[in-house]
């Protein structure tokens, strides 16, 4: 049987991962079964589809970091800070009108000079914050913009006080 180069077993590797079992492998590259099992056993092959896709994205990355040139770099960077811009400027527009409906719902005052809240605009401008609080929270980490202490200017929490 032939011997695979280190791009065939990658190959292997991607194919195995995808669901084919050992023999269908083995078949499909022209290897033995037993050479697949070592493989498998050495290299720690799996079928679990997002750790071959997190594997795959990890050689890729690497892949571009060694090929790419001083252009295709720099403007890979400065793509990704474009849309890590436009994200930053989302959740600003989020957070303005979560603001709004929030004000909104703590009421304007009265003659008598007290708020008058309104019960069930309060409790969607608390579902609305509540869920712009997660999805905001959600893509800073997706777009690793966590890191930037930017976070800290926007609230995690909005609460309601009861008008006097």
């Amino acid at each position: 049987m032939p011997r695979l180069t280190a791009d065939k077993w990658q190959d292997a590797r991607l194919y195995y991962e995808a669901g084919a079992n050992q023999q269908a492998t083995a078949d499909k590259f022209g290897v033995s079964r037993k050479a697949i099992q070592k493989k498998i056993e050495s290299e720690g092959w799996t079928q679990d589809l997002e750790q071959a896709i997190r594997r795959k994205v990890a050689e890729k990355v690497a892949l571009m970091s060694h090929s790419a040139t001083t252009e295709q770099t720099v403007a890979a960077i400065d793509a990704e800070a474009e849309r890590r811009v436009a994200v930053n400027k989302r959740h600003e527009q989020l957070w303005a009108q979560a603001t709004t409906l929030h004000q909104d719902a703590v009421g304007k005052k009265g003659e008598d000079g007290k708020l008058h809240p309104d019960p069930a605009l309060q409790r969607a401008a608390k579902l609305n914050a509540d869920t712009v609080a997660i999805i905001v929270a959600g893509e800073r980490k997706v777009y690793r913009l966590e890191e930037t202490g930017a976070t800290d200017t926007i609230p995690p929490e909005v609460h309601f006080v009861r008008g006097a």
